[in-house]
């Protein structure tokens, strides 16, 4: 029986079997002990019967309460290959996703690599739309360019009514090209898609565009001040 718990210090001696995904971000012990410390709620790691890690997911809270920006965000979430297709990224998400609405969150956002077909079905198949395509967010290596990533966000149930069914396709923007710690989403799930299309629903209120623009905006600013070393 498969077993979902906290992640633990113990566990990072254990999850190479999961990091060694080429589509999965892997950071430096003090990255991961820093969530374990601020943010052991929203790390979450999924354990087979013989003890092998099968996935896990990593995130934290963040935004602003008073300009309704609270929100949880995905920073990692990756599926063994051994374990793929059991239907444990969509749960990991969901709990994920939980536990920002008991802690008052008004959605969840997270960042994916754009030739993560994969992933981006998957987002899509949760509830997950694009509003934008950060340019070159990820770092490339041996030479290769930096590649794009679509910000996604998933809004509660507060919001719901605000947001009607399809893909909102947002802007692009430029990247600090690097890891700020702002959510690198990997995963693999068997299965192939079309890119995200569409455009902005005519019933989109002005209510939810404006906590949408609002929220990219800090985002965007979270981004330059990384890059010039104010963070």
């Amino acid at each position: 029986m498969t077993t979902l718990r906290p992640f633990t210090c113990d566990d990072l001696f254990k999850f190479n079997n999961i990091n060694l995904d080429p589509l999965t971000e892997t950071y430096g012990i003090p990255f991961y002990l820093q969530y374990l410390a601020h943010w052991p709620e929203y790390f979450i790691v999924a354990e087979a019967p013989g003890g092998e890690l099968m996935g896990y997911i990593m995130g934290k809270a963040e935004g602003s309460v008073a300009r309704e920006e609270w929100h949880g965000h995905v920073t990692a979430l990756s599926v063994a290959p051994e374990f793929r297709r059991l239907g444990l990224a969509a749960k990991l998400m969901e709990m994920l996703e939980e536990i920002s609405e008991r802690k008052g969150g008004f959605f969840v956002d997270l960042f994916v690599r754009v030739s993560n077909q994969v992933a981006v079905n998957m987002y899509k198949r949760l509830g997950y739309s694009v509003y934008r395509t950060v340019i070159e967010y990820y770092s490339a290596s041996n030479g290769e360019p930096d590649e794009d990533a679509y910000a996604s966000v998933f809004l509660s149930d507060s919001f719901s009514g605000c947001f009607s069914g399809g893909v909102v396709a947002g802007s692009r923007v430029d990247g600090d090209g690097g890891d700020n710690g702002g959510g690198d989403v990997a995963i693999g799930v068997s299965s192939s898609v079309a890119p995200f299309s569409g455009s902005f629903s005519s019933s989109v209120s002005t209510c939810c565009l404006f906590h949408i623009l609002a929220m990219a905006n800090s985002l965007r600013l979270g981004w330059l001040a990384a890059s010039s070393g104010k963070m």
